[in-house]
């Protein structure tokens, strides 16, 4: 498993023409016989990643996934996207490893409709809009988490509520995690 998460990583790391996500877009694209493993693996190695080492403390991340960040429709770099319990939105660059903070009232579908898009668009400071692309999950799923961690930091009415949405955030994590065994 450790193999399959590196290899995933290194392989998410070279990734730079459009042609090469092919198969990670969506498993319903592959050939459900011939790469049901492979695309179950790539998933699980992307969903253990690790990211605490850019959460500040008493932050914990309840939701993440690669992306592509779009300039002009065409892909221009590899990023992490990252949502804490402290209702905090960052991405992460591949190349770097540098944080860059996000504004998370901002996080909006871009284009399509949420059920089906993959396509996000956030305000960064000093940046202004940055669209990206999710390689995993879908948009409306982002959207649902950040009303999860929003509401949760909201009944607690503190403004880390690392605890109460802690608790939100396994929900909503629960919730994908069954969403994505159903299909």
């Amino acid at each position: 498993d450790a193999l399959v998460r590196a290899a995933a990583c290194v392989a998410l790391g070279r990734l730079r023409a459009p042609a090469s996500l092919k198969p990670l877009h969506a498993a319903s694209k592959l050939d459900a016989k011939k790469h049901a493993n492979v695309a179950h693996a790539a998933r699980a190695a992307l969903a253990a990643l690790d990211y605490s080492a850019f959460c500040r403390p008493n932050e914990r991340v309840a939701r993440h996934a690669p992306c592509l960040k779009t300039k002009n429709k065409f892909f221009s770099s590899l990023k992490a996207l990252v949502l804490t319990d402290a209702a905090r939105l960052f991405y992460i660059d591949a190349d770097t490893l540098k944080p860059k903070n996000c504004d998370l009232a901002t996080l909006e579908v871009d284009g399509k409709p949420a059920a089906t898009s993959r396509a996000l668009a956030f305000h960064v400071p000093g940046q202004g809009r940055v669209s990206v692309a999710l390689l995993v999950g879908h948009a409306g799923e982002w959207l649902a988490a950040r009303g999860v961690v929003l509401n949760a930091q909201a009944s607690s009415g503190s403004t880390t509520a690392p605890a109460a949405a802690r608790g939100a955030a396994r929900t909503a994590a629960g919730l994908e995690h069954a969403r994505s065994d159903a299909s």
